[in-house]
């Protein structure tokens, strides 16, 4: 179920920043030309949306990488 999740998000990411099936290990704010603030907020947005959560702020400000999302998901759904 773990790969799984992380497949999902993975493919979020993917979707929403519009890149061709990358191979970076940790999509970032650092390497992903489109993930500024707006972005940030549209993936948010779109992960609220397909596991149907609502996410705290707190949580939110935490989520700036693929592997941070993984974490703080995994806690999330279960």
């Amino acid at each position: 179920m773990e790969k799984k999740l992380e497949q999902i998000i993975r493919n979020i990411i993917i979707k929403e920043f519009n890149l061709k099936n990358s191979v970076e290990k940790n999509l970032s704010t650092q390497n992903v030309e489109n993930w500024d603030s707006f972005g940030h907020l549209q993936l948010i947005i779109s992960i609220e949306k397909y596991f149907k959560i609502n996410l705290d702020q707190k949580l939110v400000i935490q989520m700036m990488d693929e592997k941070s999302i993984n974490k703080i998901l995994k806690k999330i759904i279960k």
